[in-house]
């Protein structure tokens, strides 16, 4: 009886083993059945494929133009920037400032003087070499500083000094009734204010001595003068829109300076 249940005893013990054996394996996968549908033709799918590579081409050519944009805008503004650095050098920068050309004519604030005579009687009628204008001229002697005239119905009006804002005016039947010789050459300005605002005007006659034997026709208010190997029209350097000029102080060795204004007589 005992050998019997000790068997029965066993039997239930290797039943248990088997079963916690095969708890410990994977279970089978679950196969899922499902139902596909009619299957596209080999070139539809190659149509298909072909769109979406060239649609992920375009996006990926999308995405890489940005930052390429962008550089191309960077670069635009660095350049604009450049031009306008430039531009305020040429125009208003202390280095290269462009001359300004201006024009001066009598009004109601000039000392008027009235000589008395026909000054244009005593010289004829030419071109003011201060003038741009072709109205504008020069008559009788030097001494009477005739230096920029302008005729209106037989009574003259002439600049005599510029700077000091002087005038004569006079009736002249001379230069109502006779033409003007054009001038010969370039006209000069009557004065002109230097780059520190000194002012500087044209004189007469030159009886000083100068530095290396050069001339001046040009005198500042500060007591500078303005050089020139010998003919006043080479004073100015006017080969690019700022001019220049060889300053001389004390009469010393002259040095390159900028004018700031040229004026000129007329309207």
């Amino acid at each position: 009886m005992k050998r019997v249940m000790s068997t029965i005893a066993a039997a239930a013990l290797v039943a248990i083993g088997v079963s916690a054996c095969g708890a410990g394996e994977p279970e089978e996968p679950t196969t899922v059945t499902t139902t596909v549908p009619p299957s596209t033709s080999s070139d539809e799918q190659e149509s298909k494929t072909s769109s979406t590579s060239s649609t992920s081409s375009t996006s990926s050519s999308a995405t890489s133009a940005t930052p390429s944009e962008s550089s191309s805008t960077s670069t635009s503004t660095t350049s604009a920037s450049q031009e306008s650095s430039s531009t305020t050098e040429d125009e208003g920068g202390d280095a290269g400032a462009a001359t300004t050309i201006t024009t001066v004519w009598v009004d109601d604030s000039w000392t008027m003087e009235g000589p008395g005579t026909d000054v244009c009687e005593m010289g004829g009628l030419y071109g003011s070499n201060y003038s741009r204008q072709d109205d504008v001229f020069t008559c009788g002697p030097t001494a009477a500083s005739a230096l920029a005239c302008k005729n209106d119905d037989g009574t003259t009006t002439c600049i005599t000094n510029a700077l000091g804002r002087q005038a004569i005016r006079f009736d002249s039947p001379t230069a109502d009734s006779e033409d003007v010789t054009p001038r010969e050459g370039e006209a000069i300005p009557l004065y002109v204010e230097l780059e520190d605002d000194a002012m500087c005007e044209t004189i007469s006659h030159d009886h000083d001595q100068h530095w290396g034997g050069k001339f001046s026709w040009y005198r500042c208010k500060d007591g500078s003068e303005l050089l020139t190997d010998q003919e006043i029209g080479d004073t100015f350097d006017t080969g690019s829109p700022a001019w220049t000029v060889q300053r001389s102080v004390d009469k010393g060795q002259p040095e390159t300076v900028r004018v700031k204004t040229a004026a000129y007589a007329g309207t």
